[in-house]
């Protein structure tokens, strides 16, 4: 393509949606196992992880948004739950998956 045509559909020129829906689909294509491979615990964490960045960016914006916060943490909450499971049937990739998503251990020392 041409280099205007190139400019226009860039991703700097999406909503903050469509950016998000984007990062959202380009985590599960790094984390996945096979290439039929998209509800896998491990693509599941590595999407909420891109889903919990965006609201927190939003919430550093708008603080009293409460049905964000209350999104958030479900999220969050749902992150876990995904993070203890992988944890108990793959220790190792929980450990991989952790250092690729720079989060904090905490559940293997509970």
């Amino acid at each position: 393509m041409s280099k205007p045509v190139d400019k226009v559909l860039s991703l700097s020129n999406a909503s903050s949606g469509d950016r998000r829906r984007a990062s959202a689909q380009a985590a599960m294509w790094a984390f996945r196992k096979h290439d039929a491979d998209c509800g896998s615990s491990r693509v599941q964490i590595a999407r909420l992880t891109v889903e919990i960045d965006a609201l927190k960016l939003h919430l550093a914006k708008h603080k009293k948004d409460f049905s964000c916060k209350y999104g958030l943490r479900s999220k969050l909450g749902k992150r876990e739950k995904h993070l203890k499971y992988l944890l108990r049937t793959d220790p190792a990739d929980y450990a991989a998956t952790v250092r690729a998503l720079n989060l904090k251990n905490k559940i293997a020392t509970k």
